[in-house]
């Protein structure tokens, strides 16, 4: 299997992504198509950088699978040649590169690692993205996550989880933030798709068990007492809990003092 960098933009470089709601609709688009055979990916304003692991007769495959699946929400899309990735020291400078397009196009003034246009957040498990499955280490063996840390500015010892009274001092609110970054959905976590209601349950069940009072979540998630009851007596999403509690701790170690008043 060979690795390939490709890239998509607009025609005229007009913006490809306007509302955080249509950049995650894009990234979920991109995890649908390339699913386990992506590397590496950056969403910016005006275009998108993709690394995949496949068959060469593949890529043709993968490359009009994703221009199809934009095509239908971004009509001007269009792709430039891929470039064959021919070294690991080639590869090993594009995870710099690709982590860190926020900051080379000053997009947004947001931090490399909460940009949610970036995959740097699969790579350490701060986001829920099925059926995505990150292909670096294949693609690059004895590749390690402080690489990726070090690309966006965190050191890796700063990832740490956060204690259940951390989280309940961080508040609902923040919680529900967290929740609807992890699993890549309407910030507002409405309405009935599944995988909202996925969302909403991974914050009621992490909120409870950090102890945060119900009557908190039930106001911030705008749903019932009777609702949230509902949601917290099924099964635990072990899954969706745990990231969303490490997008809550890569906040934590991005703005140490964010949240301290609440």
């Amino acid at each position: 299997m060979n690795t390939w960098h490709l890239t998509f933009n607009t025609e005229g470089l007009n913006p490809l992504v306007f509302t955080e709601s249509q950049r995650r609709r894009i990234v979920r688009a991109l995890a649908r198509v390339v699913g386990h055979r992506a590397v590496l990916f950056c969403v910016v304003d005006n275009h998108l950088h993709l690394v995949v692991l496949c068959k060469p007769g593949d890529l043709g495959r993968i490359t009009a699978g994703i221009y199809h699946s934009l095509a239908t929400f971004i009509p001007a899309i269009r792709t430039a040649a891929p470039t064959l990735v021919n070294s690991r020291q080639h590869l090993r400078s594009l995870v710099p590169y690709v982590l860190t397009q926020v900051l080379h196009h000053k997009v947004g003034g947001a931090h490399p690692a909460l940009w949610s246009g970036s995959c740097f957040q699969d790579l350490i498990g701060a986001r829920l993205l099925d059926p995505l499955q990150l292909q670096i280490a294949t693609a690059l063996p004895r590749f390690d996550l402080s690489q990726a840390c070090q690309a966006v500015g965190l050191a890796s010892d700063q990832l740490v989880l956060l204690q259940a009274d951390e989280v309940r001092r961080l508040g609902a609110s923040r919680i529900v933030s967290a929740t609807s970054a992890a699993l890549c959905v309407g910030p507002a976590l409405g309405g009935n798709v599944p995988s909202t209601v996925r969302a909403r349950r991974a914050a009621v069940q992490l909120g409870l068990r950090a102890g945060v009072a119900p009557a908190e979540i039930v106001w911030v998630l705008g749903i019932t007492p009777r609702a949230a009851r509902r949601l917290a007596g099924q099964p635990t999403d072990t899954a969706a809990v745990r990231a969303t509690a490490t997008r809550l701790s890569l906040e934590a170690a991005v703005s140490p003092h964010a949240g301290d008043s609440a």
